[in-house]
C-alpha cells in the first residue's frame, strides 16, 4: 500500500512515518517487512513533539529537516537503499543536515 502512495504520488518528496517511541520495535517489524524500495520513504520513532517543534522553530534539526537530508543522502548514494532511517539513532548516525536553506 506504501509503494502504491508513493508512485501515485510522484510529486511527494518524502514520506515520513512515524512510530511511537514504545512501539518501535513493531515499527523495524513493519518496516523491515514492507517491500518499500522508494527513497522518499522515511521511517523513525517519534518521543517529544513539542521538543521537536522548538528545535524547528530555533531553526536547529528537526525531524522533518533529518528526513529530508536522509533522502537527499540516499539519492546521492551516501546511505544503502535498504535503510530507511528508522529510530532517532539511524539519524543520529548520519548527522544533522549538512544546510538549512
Amino acid at each position: 500500500m506504501v509503494d502504491m502512495l508513493l508512485v501515485q504520488c510522484s510529486h511527494l518528496l518524502l514520506l515520513l512515518v512515524c512510530f511511537p517511541d514504545y512501539t518501535e520495535h513493531l515499527g523495524h517489524r513493519w518496516v523491515e517487512d514492507a517491500p518499500v524500495k522508494d527513497a522518499r520513504f522515511v521511517a523513525t520513532s517519534y518521543t517529544d513533539y513539542p521538543d521537536d517543534w522548538e528545535a524547528a522553530a530555533k531553526g536547529l534539526p528537526d525531524t522533518w529537516s533529518l528526513a529530508d537530508d536522509f533522502v537527499s543522502r540516499k539519492r546521492r548514494g551516501e546511505i544503502a537503499d535498504a535503510e530507511r532511517g528508522i529510530g532517532d539513532s539511524a539519524f543520529q548516525a548520519y548527522g544533522p543536515p549538512t544546510s538549512k536553506a
